[in-house]
């Protein structure tokens, strides 16, 4: 998580799901201290990258937070899952 409560701002059904699927977690790791700040997202990113031995990622190859997180993984050498086309198919 790049934040406590970084789900604050979505809408009450995505909060809703958000806390079911962090209370089925084993672990869960806040990332960074504090609120909302864009550069947190990229750090949680890199902290991801970092802690795993495969990247499993739903992107669509379009620009943004995903394509820098898969471009980082791309260069520390990770294997890449790009579920994107499983996901597209249902």
């Amino acid at each position: 998580v790049p934040f406590e409560g970084q789900e604050k701002m979505w809408p009450a059904s995505s909060q809703e799901s958000f806390r079911a699927l962090r209370n089925c977690a084993d672990t869960v790791v806040i990332v960074s201290e504090g609120g909302y700040a864009p550069w947190k997202m990229q750090v949680r990113n890199k902290w991801m990258v970092d802690n795993c031995d495969t990247v499993l990622a739903l992107w669509d190859g379009t620009d943004g937070g995903t394509a820098n997180c898969v471009r980082y993984a791309q260069a520390a050498n990770k294997p890449i899952v790009n579920l994107w086309d499983k996901y597209e198919q249902n």
